[in-house]
């Protein structure tokens, strides 16, 4: 049976062209809002409406021109989207004339040229984990992050070739990410982010805009609702995202897991920064990023490591940059004081030689080799047994300062003596091979610190002070959040 409409009025034959620019204009700026990338098929799909709209409109309004005057008036077979015509054998033999309103057709949307189940779902695509090469990315891209920020902070750095020291870095943009499956609270501190501070982060969180796509996220400072450890903490959902002034010195950040409905009580990493050394749950490690502006960047895991991450650094492509493209980073390092644009942590438990084990026999963090010395002696014995092949207590303790060892200390002279240890003991050589085996550069080299005065790896350049983190659970699934339960 054809379909057939009253026909309409000039008036209304004009509105699928009136709406058309608006939304040709409306659509690139929703979709270049923070945490709109999400939104692109309802502006698609708004786009279609109108222009199948516009088609049985003037359609119509061809047909009715040569049909008869009457009340309903059928409209050819031939103006009709190809995918709702019927072959001509499934044509009834005499077609039947039925007057319907024009707005049941007009604010229908046609079958999409693809089903929407090709599409992934989100957690699909967080699955490939975002902190490994090759999976997907989460959040903002890279490039839009100073545009978004600009309305609330002023942009502050200098012009490349980017350098480590430069004074002309002042203030640039962070963008920090839940790249996994399970919600996660961020803990975070440093001189000039905190309450009351320059830079507080706490008002661009707390606030829907598009720092963070229009989603407020919880926030509990360190000491409210037995928030303990170090840093104060918010909540990002599987690919959620926040951008925040990226400023200040002594920073830090790091994800926890598995946490109750304030950010207290985690199962993983429930310190915040740490102190991540002694042998108990309580005081597992966390993978830190860290910074201080002016300087440089680095991820530490001298008191070892837990989740993996991404750091992506904009303005690392010089050449393209100096042309003025608005490409982002390709991965060069020209400009960049030698760094990568994307740095991997791809931190993977099979990979790690000191597990620490939890009651239930679930594997929460990585030991550093100054964590097995202080678990050793918090236990009473000269060898901690989740760290094979580690030296005695007695033979490196205060050696050649306290605490010595693999811990360190602060005289000048420890330095060497350190580096040296690190160089010819097994255990120490263990741990940092399975750090640059998962978090090399694109030289082959270990991208970040394993143990402290670490010769080996190194700090990395802001490149313009655009910087992406992105923190996965991959390996730590079984981690869920508990906001229900406490």
């Amino acid at each position: 049976m054809r379909m057939a409409f009253q026909r309409p009025g000039s008036s209304l034959l004009l509105l699928p062209v009136f709406y058309l620019p608006l939304l040709v204009v409306w659509a690139p700026l929703r979709m270049s809002e923070g945490g709109a990338f999400c939104d692109t098929q309802p502006a698609l799909d708004t786009l279609r409406i109108c222009y199948y709209a516009l088609h049985v409109c003037v359609g119509a309004s061809a047909t009715s021109s040569a049909a008869p005057k009457r009340a309903g008036v059928g409209v050819a077979q031939g103006a009709l989207p190809a995918h709702g015509r019927r072959s001509a054998a499934a044509q009834p033999q005499a077609a039947q004339t039925v007057a319907m309103p024009l707005r049941v057709s007009v604010i229908a949307a046609p079958p999409r040229s693809a089903p929407p189940t090709s599409a992934p779902s989100l957690g699909a695509i967080l699955a490939e984990s975002a902190c490994f090469p090759g999976g997907s990315s989460v959040g903002v891209s890279l490039w839009l992050q100073k545009a978004i920020a600009a309305a609330f902070w002023r942009h502050e750095w200098s012009l490349p070739p980017y350098g480590q020291y430069s004074h002309g870095d002042k203030v640039g943009v962070l963008q920090v990410v839940n790249g996994g499956t399970e919600a996660m609270w961020i803990r975070y501190g440093g001189n000039g982010i905190g309450a009351g501070q320059a830079y507080d982060w706490e008002p661009f969180i707390t606030k829907p805009s598009k720092l963070n796509g229009y989603v407020a996220h919880p926030f509990t400072r360190l000491g409210q609702h037995r928030l303990v450890g170090q840093g104060d903490g918010f909540k990002l959902q599987p690919g959620e995202y926040q951008l925040v002034p990226f400023s200040s010195s002594s920073c830090w950040l790091g994800g926890t897991l598995g946490c109750c409905a304030r950010g207290n009580d985690c199962k993983i990493s429930p310190l915040g920064r740490g102190p991540g050394m002694d042998a108990s749950p309580g005081g597992q490690p966390n993978t830190l990023f860290e910074w201080t502006v002016p300087g440089v960047w680095d991820a530490s895991l001298v008191d070892g490591f837990s989740l993996p991450m991404k750091i992506e650094v904009d303005g690392c492509n010089a050449e393209k940059r100096w042309a003025g493209s608005t490409t982002p980073a390709s991965g060069s390092s020209v400009g960049c004081a030698g760094s990568d644009a994307v740095t991997f942590l791809s931190l993977d438990a099979r990979k790690c030689p000191n597990k620490i084990i939890d009651a239930h026999g679930s594997y929460v963090g990585c030991k550093s080799m100054c964590g097995c010395q202080n678990a050793a002696k918090s236990q009473g014995v000269q060898v901690d047994p989740a760290c094979p092949r580690m030296l005695r207590r007695d033979a490196i303790e205060n050696q050649p300062h306290a605490p010595g060892g693999y811990c360190g200390c602060a005289e000048t002279v420890c330095t060497p003596w350190l580096k040296s240890l690190f160089d010819k003991d097994p255990a120490g050589l263990a741990y940092c091979d399975a750090i640059t085996s998962m978090a090399g550069n694109s030289r082959g080299e270990r991208a970040v610190y394993c143990q402290a005065y670490d010769d080996h790896a190194g700090t990395r350049s802001y490149g313009n002070g655009i910087i992406k983190v992105t923190l996965c659970n991959k390996g730590f699934e079984s981690f869920r959040d508990r906001s229900n339960v406490c």
